[in-house]
């Protein structure tokens, strides 16, 4: 639980948000594209809170929660990798 919400709800929602900004992104305005690039670092980070949690605290791996962690940490190098490729092309502002 984070406080009342259970974490998979708010994985959820990141997981939303990720696909709307990047929808944004696309379609909109390439800026937006900064704004996923965030998410993903505070997913990236996350997800290493949680995957520590599993391995050094609770001594319990869970299926999903790994799966999850690992396609957080897939977006984070993706966005990174498409973050700084636009901005070598100067397609996006610092």
């Amino acid at each position: 639980m984070w406080g009342s919400v259970p974490v998979a709800i708010v994985g959820a929602v990141y997981y939303a948000l990720i696909l709307f900004l990047v929808a944004l992104a696309v379609w909109k305005d390439a800026k937006y594209f900064l704004f996923a690039t965030g998410a993903t670092i505070f997913g990236f980070f996350a997800s290493l809170w949680f995957v520590y949690l599993q391995f050094f605290v609770l001594d319990a791996l869970c299926t999903y929660c790994l799966i999850s962690a690992s396609t957080s940490f897939v977006l984070f190098g993706v966005s990174i990798f498409f973050f700084l490729e636009n901005k070598r092309n100067k397609r996006i502002a610092p």
